[in-house]
């Protein structure tokens, strides 16, 4: 008897479980309308400050009067001169570099002097540049010449070294034949 008396019935044990549910669910909701009643709180606080502080005080506020005298523009001189230490800066700047790097030649830039784009300002050294375009042009001359003479077939040789020998040359010339053109692209630029 004592084990029957123990034992507690299903529904009640579904009726305690949902009893403490209820309750559970109230603390949740009545904790969640705290907090949201405490937000509302300090949002209005922040109004109320916020309006407040934003409130001009006319009372201080007061335009001073400024007694002004009237005078017709003279021209004369300065009465007191001035002297102070600045800096001067320009509205405009340009840089100015050359192609090639060089020493200059001649400088026919003067100062204060308007200069407007695409003129010249100075200009460079340019016997090294030529000597290197002569001898570029040496360079060709000679690979076509081996060119002709393998071609012509005037040094006795195999035709695998012929073939060779007569590929080496047309890639020599066409080095010798670039290098021309590079250079005569920047004579004719004003680089060399």
């Amino acid at each position: 008897m004592n084990e029957d008396s123990n034992k507690i019935d299903d529904e009640e044990v579904d009726q305690l479980l949902a009893e403490q549910r209820r309750r559970r669910i109230v603390r949740q909701r009545n904790v969640v309308l705290v907090v949201m009643g405490l937000v509302v709180l300090l949002i209005a606080g922040l109004i109320v400050w916020r309006v407040r502080s934003a409130r001009p005080d006319k009372e201080a506020e007061v335009t001073p009067t400024v007694s002004v005298k009237v005078a017709k523009a003279e021209k004369s001189t300065i009465a007191a001169p001035v002297t102070a230490v600045g800096t001067i800066w320009p509205r405009e700047k340009a840089d100015v570099a050359a192609k090639v790097s060089a020493q200059i030649k001649s400088m026919a830039l003067l100062k204060n002097k308007l200069v407007r784009a695409g003129e010249v300002i100075a200009v460079l050294e340019s016997r090294d540049l030529q000597a290197q375009r002569a001898e570029a042009v040496a360079a060709v001359n000679e690979a076509r010449a081996n060119e002709r003479s393998l071609n012509t077939g005037t040094i006795p040789k195999t035709n695998a070294e012929d073939q060779k020998a007569l590929n080496d040359a047309r890639a020599k010339v066409n080095n010798a034949r670039a290098l021309y053109e590079r250079r005569r692209a920047l004579y004719e630029r004003g680089g060399i």
